[in-house]
C-alpha cells in the first residue's frame, strides 16, 4: 500500500494497522431493485418503483443493536407514506413530501445481514402521466 507504513513485514506476511471507524455506522448495500443513479438539481438520487426497493444492512456485532436508519428522501409529485419492512413485519413509516427532507426510522437489527424493504402504499405515477409529452414511463413513488 503506497504511502502507508506496515506494522510488521517478515517477507511472507505484511501487516497494516486498521484505522478506527465509528462504531455507530453500519455497512449498507442497495440491492438490485433500486432505480439507476441519477444526477439532478438535488444531487445524486435513486428513485424507488411501485414495487419498492431493498437494502441489506450488516450488523457485525454478536448481539442485536438499536439503530437509526437515516436517509434523504423526496416523494415523486405528491406526499407519500414511506414504509420500512423486514420480511412481513412493518418496522416503521414516515410521511415523505415532494421536497427533499431527512427521514429517520429507529429499528433493532439482529446480528448478521438484515434485508429491509422500503415501499409506499400509495400507487406509483409516471412522469408521462403528468405530462403526456414526456417519454419517461417509469412508475415512481
Amino acid at each position: 500500500m503506497p504511502g502507508v507504513q506496515p506494522l510488521a513485514d517478515d517477507g511472507t506476511l505484511t501487516a497494516y494497522a486498521v484505522p478506527q471507524v465509528r462504531s455507530d455506522l453500519l455497512p449498507i448495500a442497495l440491492l438490485d431493485d433500486w432505480g439507476q443513479l441519477e444526477r439532478g438539481p438535488l444531487g445524486k438520487v435513486r428513485w424507488v418503483s411501485g414495487a419498492g426497493a431493498t437494502l441489506a444492512v450488516v450488523n457485525a456485532s454478536g448481539q442485536a443493536r438499536q439503530v437509526q436508519l437515516t436517509m434523504q428522501t423526496q416523494a415523486f409529485n405528491k406526499e407519500r407514506t414511506l414504509r420500512l419492512w423486514q420480511g412481513e413485519r412493518l418496522l416503521g413509516n414516515a410521511a415523505v413530501k415532494p421536497e427533499l427532507q431527512t427521514v429517520s426510522l429507529a429499528l433493532s437489527l439482529a446480528p448478521g445481514v438484515s434485508e429491509l424493504k422500503l415501499d409506499s402504499p400509495e400507487p406509483p405515477i409516471s412522469p408521462q402521466d403528468l405530462d403526456p409529452t414526456s417519454p419517461d414511463q417509469r412508475q415512481l413513488t
